[in-house]
């Protein structure tokens, strides 16, 4: 599983459609598609009904839609608390280059 496969699948869940959210996640509608039946695959379960005009999500695809906003906020709240120690980011939000191996390769 990969947490761009998660991504594609929120989006098309909530845009009920693959093209849009392919707009959305800006990659082709084939990718999104082939991206979701590898997490299908994963899973073990049909997550999106395509069979109809507009992207419909089953009931194990509604039962995964919440774990996966989940993992992906826990992912950015993981980032965001690895920025903060590293000081990669200012109160302002501009990113600082990471020198660590600056002064590792000074320090030798």
């Amino acid at each position: 599983m990969e947490l761009r496969q998660l991504e594609y699948f929120i989006a098309v869940a909530e845009e009920a459609n693959s093209a849009h959210a392919a707009e959305r996640v800006h990659i082709s509608q084939s990718g999104v598609s082939a991206h979701i039946r590898q997490l299908e695959q994963y899973l073990g379960a049909t997550l999106i009904d395509r069979s109809g005009r507009t992207a419909t999500v089953t009931t194990a695809g509604a039962a995964a839609l919440k774990p996966a906003r989940d993992i992906l906020a826990s992912v950015n709240t993981l980032r965001h608390a690895v920025e903060d120690v590293t000081g990669l980011v200012h109160a302002s939000g501009v990113r600082r280059p990471n020198n660590d191996h600056r002064r590792h390769a000074e320090a030798c």
